[in-house]
This record gives structure tokens, sequence and C-alpha cells, in this order.
């Protein structure tokens, strides 16, 4: 039988640790003052990042990660690569940033070093962004590269086991990449995906409601914003837009983290839910006190949540592309 077993003490405020609370005070004292993503706008946010000021402080680039694109089936998707010098897989990176900000690059030091260790290629997508490109472009090119590997990993890369990462807008991508393997080839062809602080329901969750404008990091408000510079109107429950709606079946073992203090937290609780209600291996990891994009801050709660990631990706890739569902269902 699969479970998804949720401790209910991990959201009791005394479950927070004294170096979390401190994290969240810092972070709180540097937000201070700061605007909010919907005052700013989309270009002074874009050129924001690429300088690496604010919070959101990014990689340098790397020069052994490799600029390439991706041709198939009628589409050229750039993509960032990094190959270590032995391959035992394939990880395939989305990366976060509300569907309209963020690029491949962004993270180059944490993939380089999770691929040295774990011995995985990554190829990272260069998706489209809105609002110049909304739904369903990312969907498009992150569906792309995702077939692309399940035909030709093996000989790019020496190895078939193929795994997935998406983060924020990137898990929701990285879910809808798998429905249409699924839908359209029978199977997804992916022996994991790590779903970090994914936002999977345009129609507010609770959680999204209940907190306010003092969030640090993402918003309520900024959720909204970002959605609707990235969804048409009208297609709330679309399942490529949605994907806690779709169907859910037959899809790979999956580990949903996201800490308490995220206004995503009922997106990845009701996901984590409804893909083991599907017949899904299903791992969910709450991490108390922790905001969105936690796992990029340097405190002891990241560090776990990063390690167990890694532990999961790792017992993924030495497993192979094992069967889906648990023998007896």
């Amino acid at each position: 039988m699969s479970r998804a077993l949720i401790d209910s003490d991990l959201l009791r405020p005394e479950a927070i640790e004294p170096e979390t609370r401190a994290f969240m005070r810092w972070l709180a004292r540097e937000a201070d003052g700061e605007p909010r993503m919907y005052e700013q706008g989309i270009v002074a946010l874009r050129d924001e990042l690429a300088a690496g000021d604010g919070l959101w402080g990014l990689s340098p680039r790397f020069a052994q990660v490799e600029d390439r694109v991706i041709r198939y089936d009628g589409l050229q998707v750039p993509v960032a690569v990094y190959t270590p010098q032995e391959v035992r897989g394939i990880c395939l990176d989305l990366h976060g940033g509300g569907f309209c900000l963020g690029f491949p690059h962004q993270s180059d030091d944490a993939l380089v070093d999770l691929a040295d260790r774990l011995n995985l290629a990554i190829v990272s997508v260069d998706y489209r962004l809105a609002p110049e490109h909304p739904f369903p472009a990312a969907v498009n090119d992150c569906a792309t590269v995702a077939a692309w590997l399940v035909e030709h990993a093996s000989d790019a890369f020496g190895s078939d086991r193929l795994i997935m990462s998406g983060t924020s807008a990137g898990a929701n991508l990285a879910v809808v990449a798998l429905t249409r393997l699924r839908e359209r080839h029978g199977r997804t062809g992916y022996c994991a995906v790590s779903l970090e602080y994914g936002c999977f329901s345009l129609p507010p969750l609770p959680s999204r409601v209940r907190l306010g404008e003092d969030c640090p990091l993402l918003s309520p408000g900024e959720v909204t914003w970002l959605w609707q510079l990235y969804a048409p109107h009208g297609l709330e429950l679309h399942p490529e837009v949605s994907p806690l709606y779709a169907d859910l079946s037959d899809l790979p073992p999956a580990l949903f983290t996201v800490g308490t203090a995220d206004p995503l937290l009922d997106d990845s609780v009701m996901m984590a839910y409804r893909w083991a209600r599907a017949g899904n291996r299903t791992e969910l990891a709450i991490y108390p006190g922790c905001p969105h994009a936690f796992l990029a801050f340097p405190f002891a709660a990241a560090d776990r949540a990063n390690a167990n990631i890694e532990g999961f990706l790792r017992r993924a890739i030495n497993a192979g592309n094992a069967p889906n569902r648990e023998e007896g269902r």
C-alpha cells in the first residue's frame, strides 16, 4: 500500500528549531522595506536577478556547464548541460522562478556539486518565460527535452537511468512533462522525481490564503501575480496548468519537499496525497518554519532537506528503472 504520512507535530510552532527561527529573523531584516515582486515588475526583477542583487543570490557561471540546443519534435530548446567523468544517470532539472523568472545557470554550483557526488549528468532547460511566452510554451519546452532524453540519453550520455528535479514553478512543469510522456508513450521513462515547494494549483489553496504579504521570499500576492502572467483566464482547472487536478496514475516515485512557512505548503501536501492516491510511491518531507526557496540557504534544516533529496536521488539511480508500483497492487 502506498502512503503519504504527515506528522502533525511538524506543523506545531514549537517544532521550529532555534536556528530556523534565527534564520527567519535575519530574513525579515534583510527583506524589510524591499518592494514586493508585483511592485517592481518583471523587467526590473530580471535585471536584479541577473545582477545577483537582493536575496536571490545566484551561482557564478561554471565554465564546464555547456550551452546546447535540443532539436526534437519540431522545437529547438536551449539547455545547459554538465557531464561528470562517470555517468550513472541523467537528471533533467527544471528551474524555478514563477514561470516568469530564472534561467538554467542560476544554480550551477549546487547542480555541479550534486552531479559530481552522484555521477549524474545534468540537463537544465532554458524554457520560455511568461508573460512574453505564456502557457503552454514552458510546458512544451520541458516536455520536449524530457521526451528527447527518453529516446537519446543512452547515446548522448551512456546511461538510460533518468530522474527529474523541479523547483517551484519547475515542479509544476515536471509533473506536466511526466503526464505528457505517459499519455503519448504509455510510460514516462523516468525512475524518480524530486519536487521542491511546487505550485500545483492556480486556484488558491488555504496556506496561500492565510499567510500575509509580509511572508518572506514569496508572498501570496506574488504567487497570484505570477500565475496571472503565466496562465490565460479560464484555464484555472486545466490539468496542464493546475496538475493537482490531473490524472496522476502511473507516474514515478516522488519526493515532495516544503516548509511550513511557505504559501505553497498545501500545494505539496495535497499533491503528495493525490500522488499516493493514484498508486505511486510517495515521500513527503515537511520542514517546520521554513519559507519558500529555503533549500538555497545555509542553515541546518536546509542542509538536512538537501541531504534527504540527495539520498532519494541516489537510491533512484542505484535502483535504476525499478517498477513504479509496489508489488501486490
